[in-house]
């Protein structure tokens, strides 16, 4: 097996033109660009975001709702009101904030308190 060493130092970079390499860049950097937008949406789909409701914006949201999302959201948000007022589209905004930087998971709370009931079998 050959050593490394011995590979690199027969290793030549391809001979192109200033245009050639400036085209290989962005070519490269359009596949990056691909790849992340590939990654993001299969962590959105993963995240149980609805689908109506993944192109959910921070900006449209409430002031204390870009605040909670913007700062280190340790303390939990409460979103309540009347059937239609956005809390749902406001919960996936800020899940949508976040997809890039940690796992998120959208739930609701009849799932989450089914789910909760489930492993109580056998103790009514």
């Amino acid at each position: 097996m050959p050593k490394v060493s011995d590979m690199l130092a027969s290793f030549k970079l391809p001979n192109l033109t200033p245009e050639e390499w400036e085209a290989n860049d962005r070519e490269v950097d359009e596949w990056k660009a691909a790849e992340a937008a590939r990654e993001r949406a299969s962590r959105i789909e993963r995240s149980g975001v609805p689908k109506l409701f993944r192109a959910a914006d921070l900006g449209v949201c409430n002031d204390l709702v870009q605040a909670y999302a913007l700062g280190d959201m340790g303390n939990g948000l409460l979103l309540q009101g009347a059937f239609g007022s956005g809390k749902t589209y406001a919960a996936c905004a800020v899940l949508l904030s976040k997809v890039d930087s940690m796992t998120v998971r959208f739930v609701l709370m009849d799932d989450l308190l089914r789910e909760c009931k489930a492993t109580f079998n056998g103790y009514d």
